[in-house]
């Protein structure tokens, strides 16, 4: 027995703008299947043509790979029915545009792209929407009509601002473009009003999902009065001048005054008294006694040796000098201590 063993092989399909192919996407197929597709275009469209691996089989509403051995595409292209009246040309789709008074016919190829540039102004702004620009209304189908005029009933702006010149409504409300379209406005100085200053204009749209205005990036010319913005997609659009704000003066507090420092009076150190010394009363040394001489008696006895008397006297005498000394030291250290403290 053979066994062959092999991964699903894919079939990539793709469709353009105004149809579709089913199964879309990238499709697993197993080896040796087959698979079909079937292509449908949308309401206006018509199958333009049909790519099997970049190869036309013409404009067929469906398609069958047999025996799958390998990968494969599938390219569905679809194109506009012609559109009866205004001269559209030649089965694909155009939009009316009526702007600023100027009527013309912009016309598209199948994928819904300008084919030639288109541009429209007054006194007011001017618009311009290049070559090539795909222009679509808010379900992503292609745009039939277009339309700018005045805002007759005008939009309230947030406090603070201004609207300089008109309001302008872009319609149909929600139109998107790819690439951005050029959009010019044009103003007075005579319509900005005092405190505005010219080089903070901006145009802004209106955004209905939140109810406020919403600033756009812009390039301002001031010689010409003119400023341009890319816009991307269809609402009201109009000049915004922002008021300054005015931040109130603000009075700087007076200076403290300062009152002169005054010196404090410096009493004069009492000058220390000084107890005077007082001499202690020296009181005389008693007199010593002297005791009488007595006779020696008939018999012999033992005479006092005077010697170790006198020693004893002046030993005394001294000692009471000594301690006086000592006293009158220790009364004037104290006097010369207390004058110091």
């Amino acid at each position: 027995y053979n066994l062959i063993i092999s991964t699903p092989l894919d079939i990539a399909t793709t469709a353009g703008m105004g149809g579709t192919v089913s199964p879309s996407g990238t499709v697993q197929v197993a080896y040796g299947e087959d698979q079909a597709f079937t292509i449908t275009p949308d309401s206006g469209y018509h199958i333009d043509n049909v790519l099997a691996d970049g190869v036309s089989v013409g404009a067929v509403t469906s398609y069958i790979f047999t025996d799958v051995t390998a990968d494969h595409a599938l390219e569905a292209s679809f194109a506009a029915n012609p559109v009866s009246g205004g001269g559209g040309g030649g089965g694909f789709p155009y939009t009316n545009a009526s702007v600023l008074g100027n009527t013309d016919v912009i016309n598209q190829n199948y994928k819904g792209e300008t084919l030639k540039e288109f541009t429209a102004s007054n006194d007011d702004l001017s618009i311009n929407i290049p070559k090539g620009t795909v222009m679509q209304d808010k379900n992503g189908q292609p745009l039939t009509r277009l339309n700018v005029q005045p805002n007759t009933t005008p939009l309230p702006t947030p406090e603070g601002t201004n609207v300089i010149g008109l309001q302008y409504n872009f319609t149909p409300n929600g139109a998107q473009f790819s690439p951005a379209l050029n959009l010019t406005f044009k103003y007075s100085d005579v319509d900005i009003p005092g405190g505005v200053f010219e080089e903070d204009l901006v145009i802004a749209f209106f955004d209905e999902t939140t109810g406020q205005w919403v600033e756009l990036e812009c390039v301002i010319d001031t010689e010409n009065n003119i400023i341009t913005a890319k816009v991307s997609h269809f609402t009201t659009f109009a000049i915004i001048g922002q008021e300054p704000v005015i931040t109130p003066a603000v009075e700087p507090a007076p200076e403290p005054t300062i009152a002169p420092t005054q010196e404090p009076a410096v009493e004069p150190a009492p000058e220390p008294t000084i107890a005077p010394t007082q001499e202690p009363a020296v009181e005389p040394a008693p007199e010593p006694t002297i005791a009488p001489t007595q006779e020696p008696a008939s018999t012999p006895t033992e005479t006092p040796e005077p010697e170790k008397d006198d020693i004893a006297k002046w030993i005394f005498f001294s000692i009471i000098i000594v301690a006086i000394l000592i006293l009158v030291g220790v009364i004037t250290i104290r006097a010369w201590i207390r004058s110091k403290q």
